[in-house]
């Protein structure tokens, strides 16, 4: 609420908004708190292969001075992965003008099963790249990638 009544003093009366996706890692208790400020929903996919959006904050940083935001919480587990991403990723375009969309993208991350962080990244970027074939980009294309290690795991090992 802080930054939001701080984005609304320079926003020149709402002109100007940020969406963001705020979140802290307790690594301890692998628990994720969170606030989505307009940002697209994050998705976490369960190592069983569940999405879940996560969605919980409210309105674009900037929007109101009176916006109230809310608070999600989520325990990760091995083998859970998060993809934060961009608008430029769903809106991607191909040569016809068609998007990527969210369904396209929900399917890619569901086959990627347990592939590690950095392979799940080439691979999203490979599928839109290839999806949009000669169609100039027009916007940022920009996903981070968490990959929580599988029981047993020593953190920073680097699988065989």
């Amino acid at each position: 609420a802080r930054l939001n009544r701080s984005m609304c003093e320079r926003s020149g009366g709402g002109r100007h908004m940020i969406t963001a996706f705020l979140a802290e890692l307790d690594t301890s208790t692998r628990s994720l708190t969170w606030v989505n400020a307009g940002h697209n929903p994050p998705i976490l996919v369960r190592s069983g292969g569940a999405l879940e959006h996560l969605e919980d904050g409210g309105l674009p940083l900037g929007a109101f001075t009176a916006s109230r935001y809310e608070s999600g919480c989520s325990e990760l587990r091995p083998g859970d992965a998060l993809y934060i991403y961009t608008d430029g990723v769903i809106e991607a375009l191909d040569e016809s003008g068609a998007e990527y969309g969210e369904d396209r993208f929900e399917r890619q991350l569901a086959a990627l099963g347990t592939t590690g962080a950095a392979a799940s990244l080439s691979r999203i970027f490979e599928s839109v790249d290839r999806f949009a074939g000669a169609a100039p980009q027009y916007d940022d294309i920009t996903c981070l990638v968490l990959r929580v290690a599988a029981a047993g795991a020593k953190f920073g090992a680097k699988p065989s």
